[in-house]
């Protein structure tokens, strides 16, 4: 697929426009025949140099020296070496002014910025930015057509994988196959090319505020971004195998408009506002290579070059080449209305806002399959034969058709009904109504580009709303030193075609501010809430599942957890604190320090999420010792804490037991109960501490300064498992069966901890050298330091060729796309000249 190519003259075009229309006011009066502006009188030379005009202009030289290629020390910014620059001019004329601002000039992350006007007439303003996004360094893929949406792989690669050991019909030979391919494909990895994935967002802005027809005031503005570049993606052929990590291409365009009037009085303030949003995606799919075939197959067809069905173990069948959708071209509007009514009785203003917005999408349909293997599979389905799966004509339509409507309205009531006593209340609404068109598969699908799948299938087309009532009043005692403070939030979502159709939270919050003296502010505040509602676990699948009456007969179930709850739907009891003590006892000292603590309980949550946990602790001080010397310093320690249950499932194989057949790889067929043997547990605990120090000391008073700081960050995670071991009881429908051994715990083994989980240790230093040579010039001599540390699970253990514990290939394929460790320098100099 060949790759559009755009440009971005539209957003220069814009930008340039408003640089020249920063320094149009100086001449925008229009003059009549007689050479002079209407209505003006014939400038006096006292006049014409009342303008005055500002700006400086920074010379940057700068050198880098980084002993890795990691893409964390410059996933935002540039630090190339060589020489850039910062530039900035202000001019101001009566009411006329114009200001333009230049940053990192000849770098990748500039920023450019322009204003001018005429004060109480109009005002133009532009913005360009330039943001770098890196995501890793030194990628290793086979793959070429890199940046576009077809990646392939050449057939030497492919067949050399296919001309592993071939398997003769035994599990012996399977595994020695796998071993086999495993070892070509380190081979290759090692060998393949490397890539920078990374990309870069330019945005783009003008607006025309116009208040010369005050109280009523017009602005417009036009926004661009685009994004250009590539990312890692995870992909797959065949469920959880054949699984590769492939660059996808980013090539985004967005454009904003928005048109805004307001209205502003003593008594009345109104606005109304029309937003566009249009994205534009140039590459709609992706394709890529499947590196471990070169023809289609399925579980039925007939032996390729890379073994038959049965015995290739899973890892070799499906399509010779994937595709997935990329996100979608798309339209956003949307219209609103405020009306504020103030300077009315006890202090009140009542404000209310309302608004509609249109989401549309109607991108082209994929295909079910790329895989050729299975054409005419479904015949067994009710299906008319021949029946083309790789094309999208025999999809029940050819675009998506997707519409969403938005509904939005606010209340604010602000009042102070007796003295020293502040009300506000708020009322929101906001509903999202999916009005896309249903898609119905009669006929089936196919799974994982590997085989035909029977039964109906619907997309889900979700919707909810949320309303939202907030109280609060705070009462100012002696004399304004402390305020008490309750407040309480009425919360409902409501939603359609989830497990919680409506879920209700209540909080109650509370907070006093009490001055004591001249020197000590203490500030506390707490919350409670309690959220509730009926959850039916069943419901997003419930379409599918009609088209198979034996599920609601109790002969089998969807393939889910019937006691897991969803924590963001979960009933759940949240207790949150915070205590803030601020100590200045001069005018040159301040010490604060502050505890944030707060606690999540999902009560009937017998799996997924049960509890959270998280504290923070801070303590800083700001100290000018004298007027030479300026210290700072600041400690964090955070500390969170997550807690799940979850139960070992591997569906398909069955037990005979007590004259039934009861599921061991379904336990919730046989083991209703929750806390069994067969359940695992998990407690995930991170912790972060940060230190930071800094001074900044004139050696030379208003003349040479010195200034540095320095932070240092640790953070160290856990993962603690437990799974209980040995016999135990099965229960069945709430009927004790005959005694069992321990073969049916599906957990019989000791789950090993994790005790490097996000373990990071961060240092960074900056100093800076500053001298005033005079008014106008100054030179500064700057070294950046830093020093990431990474001894995370995933640096430590996963290869690009992941096998599991014995041995065996896992039909993975990565790019080494985790981040890295480095040690990065980088030394300056900035020569500022001022006017």
């Amino acid at each position: 697929m060949r790759r559009k190519q755009y440009h971005n003259k539209p957003l220069i075009v814009g930008f340039v426009t408003a640089m020249l229309l920063a320094f149009a006011p100086v001449t925008a009066q229009q003059t009549p025949a007689g050479g002079q502006p209407a209505g003006t009188a014939e400038p006096t030379p006292a006049a014409e140099s009342s303008g005055t005009s500002s700006g400086s202009v920074e010379i940057i030289q700068g050198g880098r020296d980084v002993d890795h290629r990691s893409a964390k020390f410059e996933e935002y910014r540039d630090l190339s070496p060589g020489t850039s620059g910062n530039a900035s001019l202000d001019f101001r004329n009566n009411r006329q002014f114009a200001s333009v601002r230049a940053t990192a000039i000849g770098r990748q992350d500039t920023r450019l910025r322009a204003e001018a006007g005429v004060s109480g007439a109009f005002r133009v303003s532009g913005d360009y930015n330039r943001i770098p996004h890196r995501f890793a360094m030194d990628a290793r893929t086979p793959y070429a057509g890199i940046g576009s949406g077809n990646l392939i792989l050449s057939d030497t690669f492919r067949i050399g994988m296919g001309a592993a050991t071939q398997p003769s019909g035994n599990l012996a030979a399977a595994n020695n196959r796998l071993a086999d391919q495993n070892a070509r494909m380190e081979y290759a990895i090692a060998g393949a090319p490397t890539t920078d994935l990374g990309l870069v967002r330019q945005r783009g802005n003008v607006k025309l505020d116009v208040t010369a027809f005050n109280p009523l005031t017009f602005s417009i503005s036009w926004g661009r971004e685009e994004r250009n570049g590539t990312r890692p993606i995870g992909a797959s052929l065949g469920g959880f195998t054949n699984i590769v990590e492939i660059p996808e291409p980013i090539s985004y365009k967005t454009d904003d408009i928005r048109f805004k009037a307001e209205y502003v009085s003593k008594h009345v303030y109104f606005s109304g506002d029309y937003y566009a949003s249009l994205f534009t995606n140039h590459i709609q799919s992706l394709s890529w290579d499947n590196p471990f075939r070169t023809t289609d197959s399925s579980p039925a067809a007939a032996p390729s070059i890379t073994g038959t069905g049965a015995t290739s173990r899973f890892v070799n069948e499906g399509a010779r080449f994937g595709r997935m959708a990329l996100a979608p071209s798309n339209k956003f509007q949307n219209l609103s209305a405020t009306v504020q009514l103030r300077e009315l009785p006890l202090k009140t203003r009542i404000s209310l806002t309302g608004g509609g917005g249109w989401m549309r999408q109607n991108e082209d349909l994929l295909p079910m399959t790329t895989n050729t293997a299975i054409l005419n599979a479904g015949a067994g389905y009710g299906l008319v034969l021949p029946f083309d799966n790789t094309s999208k004509y025999m999809l029940p339509r050819l675009t998506a058709e997707q519409a969403v409507n938005t509904i939005t309205f606010n209340g604010l009531l602000t009042s102070e009904p007796i003295r020293n006593l502040h009300l506000r209340v708020k009322y929101n609404v906001y509903k999202y109504i999916n009005k896309g068109e249903e898609f119905v598969m009669p006929g089936g699908r196919v799974n994982y580009d590997s085989a035909y799948s029977g039964g109906t299938w619907y997309n889900e087309l979700s919707s909810y709303a949320r309303k939202n009532l907030s109280a609060d009043l705070k009462y100012n005692l002696r004399e304004e030193k402390t305020i008490i403070g309750v407040g309480y939030n009425n919360n409902n979502t409501f939603r359609h075609e989830r497990e919680s159709e409506h879920v209700r939270e209540d909080i109650y919050r509370g907070s006093i501010d009490n001055k004591i003296g001249k020197s000590v502010t203490i500030r506390m505040s707490g919350l409670h809430a309690n959220r509730g509602g009926d959850y039916e676990f069943y419901v997003p699948a419930e379409k599918s599942l009609l088209s198979n009456p034996a599920f609601f007969l109790g002969a089998a179930q969807p393939a889910m957890n019937p006691m897991t709850r969803k924590y963001d739907e979960a009933n759940r009891k949240r207790d949150d604190g915070s205590l803030l003590v601020v100590f200045t006892p001069n005018d040159r000292l301040t010490l604060s320090a502050s505890a944030l603590g707060g606690r999540d309980k999902f009560p009937d949550s017998d799996y997924g999420r049960t509890s959270s946990m998280r504290n923070v602790f801070t303590g800083d001080a700001d100290w000018a010792f004298s007027d030479r010397l300026h210290l700072l310093g600041f400690a964090v320690q955070e500390k969170t804490q997550y807690k799940m249950r979850s139960r070992q499932w591997a569906p398909g194989s069955t037990l005979a037991g007590g004259g039934l057949a009861h599921s061991v790889g379904n336990p919730y067929g046989w083991d209703v109960l929750p806390y069994s043997l067969n359940d695992w547990t998990g407690e995930q605990t991170e912790r972060t501490n940060t230190f930071g120090a800094g001074f900044s000391f004139w050696i030379i008073p208003r003349k040479l300064n010195l200034d540095i700081t320095y932070k240092e960050t640790v953070s160290d995670g856990t993962i603690k498992y437990n799974s209980p071991l040995g016999d135990y009881n099965v229960y069945a429908l709430g009927t004790t069966l005959a005694y069992q051994t321990n073969s049916l715990d599906t957990n019989n083994y000791i789950m090993a901890n994790e005790t490097n989980v996000n373990d990071m240790h961060m240092e960074t230093y900056h100093g800076k050298l500053k001298y005033s040579l005079s008014d106008a010039f100054t030179f500064l001599v700057g070294h950046m330091y830093e020093r990431m540390q990474l001894n995370d699970m995933q640096n430590r253990y996963v290869s690009l060729v992941p096998r599991s514990s014995a041995g065996a290939m896992q039909g993975i394929m990565l790019m080494d796309t985790q981040p890295k460790s480095y040690i990065g320098n980088y030394t300056y100099m900035k020569l500022t000249y001022k006017f």
